[in-house]
């Protein structure tokens, strides 16, 4: 008998058993297409904004602070490596207390500068992919290897040069500065990565892990 109810209902069963079909068959309804790669995958985008999952909301909340500082993720875990580095140098090295009091003033320095350019175009590309959902995502939880194809993708199909893909998105609900460089979009992106460029040479010459970064940089 249960054999029978199984090829009958095979389908009905398969969806109440894994989870990921009952997500997917609720959240698409409050969603609609936002964007369609290059591979023809489908990137979803809630209706209203407070319909985004809860871990999905916290994770945006932790890139705003970074975009705010001038930072991507990778970037941001290799300065405090390298600054926890030299100030741990510098206080346990009496004889290297000099340069690395000069360095750490360097990269506080630093620090600011990245705060007043206050544009980072990795970490909007990063927010895209936590507020997009690609088609065979759970948007309950956070695939940090889903997340990186899908900013690789975004950077491919070269979204990230467009105002526009941020803006209708909604993502200056959560940074309202984007709306005001809508207007002054190009000139401000070639400032502001130029005087990233420059940044990142600079923290290279005080912090090696920089330097594939920048050389990365060099090449695009």
């Amino acid at each position: 008998m249960i054999r029978i109810i199984y090829k009958l209902f095979a389908k009905q069963l398969n969806a109440l058993v894994f989870e990921k079909n009952i997500i997917h068959a609720s959240w698409k309804d409050k969603c609609t297409v936002y964007y369609v790669d290059l591979d023809g995958l489908k990137y979803y985008l809630f209706t209203d904004p407070m319909d985004i999952p809860l871990t999905r909301f916290e994770y945006l909340q932790g890139l705003i602070s970074l975009y705010e500082m001038g930072f991507n993720t990778s970037e941001y875990k290799l300065f405090l490596e390298g600054f926890k580095t030299e100030i741990n140098k510098t206080v346990n090295d009496q004889n290297y207390r000099g340069s690395g009091l000069a360095k750490i003033m360097q990269l506080v320095n630093e620090l600011q500068n990245r705060a007043d350019i206050k544009i980072e175009i990795k970490t909007l590309l990063e927010m895209m992919a936590v507020i997009l959902i690609r088609e065979d995502e759970n948007p309950e939880f956070i695939d940090h290897k889903i997340l990186d194809l899908k900013v690789l993708s975004f950077e491919r199909d070269k979204k990230e040069r467009e105002i526009s893909f941020f803006l209708q998105a909604g993502l200056n609900t959560f940074i309202p500065s984007l709306t005001s460089l809508e207007t002054n979009w190009k000139l401000y992106l070639i400032e502001a990565m130029n005087q990233k460029k420059m940044s990142k040479e600079i923290l290279s010459l005080f912090l090696p892990q920089f330097k594939t970064e920048s050389e990365d940089l060099m090449m695009k």
